[in-house]
């Protein structure tokens, strides 16, 4: 009798002991995908790609260009979860792998940035852009450089606009725009070029609160105060928008 209670319990015993795992999700489920093709296509959540991205280094065969690509996306995915210092890490690798290619000399640029580090993003920029130009690397090089004082607000609202004409759509640039000319008191141009981003997106809560504090500028009060009421709502935990809601 104990020798048949023993063989009903293994069995439930063994089930226990394997669930944990039972549920593991898989790194790849799709045959047609393979772990280089998810991770360098950004195909899944940016948490589960840094576990992608780190089995993919371990393909065999990979060129030093794929292997660039695997270690930028993979310094994508931790930019983008605000881990910023590995990412520069993955960045740097990736550069090792091919000193030539321009999406890791932008990420490198843009963890710079995101640092206030703006002499260090400029040469990141620059080599991004002239490996494979883009409206982001050339907004980002017009932004370090104007944030370092080598060129002038009029030079870098040229190079904005020249962003612009790669990437109209390019939300972040026409913000940035908007920005340098509130702060050079050009309230008319910074109304037009956050508007612009406004009417790409119309919850773009840093853009309505642009135009809140434009239209406060202009002397147009209740317009201010619509667009900042607007930037709440679109995103009630932001404190510059709420904290500037005094009108």
């Amino acid at each position: 009798m104990l020798n048949a209670l023993i063989m009903r319990l293994v069995p439930a015993l063994t089930l226990a002991v394997a669930a944990p795992f039972a549920h593991a999700k898989p790194l790849i489920t799709n045959s047609e995908q393979t772990l280089v093709s998810v991770c360098t296509e950004y195909d899944d959540t940016n948490e589960r790609l840094l576990q992608i991205c780190a089995a993919a280094l371990n393909e065999p065969g990979l060129s030093d260009r794929k292997r660039a690509q695997i270690l930028t996306a993979h310094g994508d995915a931790l930019s983008w979860l605000d881990r910023d210092d590995e990412a520069r890490v993955k960045y740097e690798a990736a550069l090792e792998a091919d000193p030539f290619f321009a999406d890791a000399h932008e990420g490198l640029g843009w963890v710079y940035w995101v640092a206030d580090a703006y002499t260090a993003a400029i040469p990141h920029f620059q080599s991004a852009l002239d490996l494979s130009p883009s409206s982001d690397a050339l907004g980002g090089l017009a932004s370090s450089q104007f944030e370092a004082d080598v060129i002038a607000a009029d030079e870098a609202v040229t190079l904005y606009d020249a962003a612009l004409a790669i990437e109209p759509d390019n939300r972040w640039v026409w913000r940035q725009k908007g920005w340098l000319q509130l702060g050079e008191e050009q309230f008319e141009e910074a109304r037009d070029s956050f508007q612009s981003a406004v009417d790409l997106k119309n919850t773009d809560a840093a853009a309505l609160e642009g135009l809140a504090l434009t239209y406060y500028h202009l002397d147009v009060d209740e317009t201010a105060l619509d667009h900042i009421n607007a930037a709440l709502a679109a995103a009630p935990r932001g404190g510059a928008a709420r904290c500037r809601r005094v009108y």
